[in-house]
């Protein structure tokens, strides 16, 4: 039988058994970024597992979602990307990775901290020198090299 683990994000998850079908809800603050950006979303990539599960940053700059639970066994990277929707399209702002060794893990809720001092936000989509969070912040298209 795999094992399968639920996810504490920065220590304030309520989660419940381990079974396939499960769900684990995810919340916590988000990370501050150079401005506020309204509309802001998340998502939450897990290597070696199929799907990713979709967050939503709240207005009070908290973060939740419904994700499914995570099997234990092996060492695993957790990759939280912050985006906003531009058109139809994702431009992701900032992302920050956390790895976890599952391991001969038992327990059923293991805590996964994504550290401030680790968030990445050199993402440049047009490659203009200015990164999308910067363009953002100035009201300009960061998929336009000429705005």
């Amino acid at each position: 039988m795999i094992r399968r683990i639920a996810l504490v994000a920065l220590g304030l998850l309520a989660a419940c058994g381990g079974e396939p079908d499960d769900e684990v809800t995810y919340g916590f603050k988000s990370h501050a970024l150079q401005c506020e950006v309204p509309g802001m979303q998340a998502r939450l990539d897990v290597s070696g597992v199929d799907g990713v599960c979709p967050l939503s940053v709240n207005a009070d700059r908290t973060v939740t979602g419904v994700c499914r639970p995570v099997p234990a066994g092996e060492i695993r990277d957790f990759r939280l990307v912050y985006f906003y929707d531009l058109g139809g399209v994702e431009v992701d702002l900032a992302t920050v990775i956390a790895r976890l060794d599952l391991r001969g893990e038992t327990r059923d809720t293991v805590r996964l901290e994504f550290p401030a001092d680790r968030v990445f936000s050199d993402i440049d989509d047009d490659s203009d020198g200015r990164t999308n969070i910067e363009e953002f912040c100035a009201g300009t298209n960061p998929r336009d090299r000429n705005s």
